[in-house]
């Protein structure tokens, strides 16, 4: 079923770098692609990111990942 979702990303010291999405979203897979810029429009380093996905009734997921230029 749809419902609201958010995934935010932030950098490995806990600091909020961006939020991608944050609204109603139709159950199924999707694919997000981020830029790696921040919520400024600013270019952010290469290196380890740790992003949080919050949907309404399934709870939260962290997990790390590595941004490479």
């Amino acid at each position: 079923k749809a419902e609201l979702v958010t995934l935010d990303i932030y950098n490995i010291t806990g600091k909020h770098i961006a939020q991608l999405v944050n609204g109603k979203q139709n159950a199924g897979i999707h694919a997000i692609e981020w830029s790696g810029k921040d919520n400024n429009n600013v270019t952010v380093s290469a290196g380890l990111y740790i992003y949080k996905l919050n949907s309404q009734s399934n709870g939260s997921i962290q997990r790390t990942m590595t941004l490479l230029k």
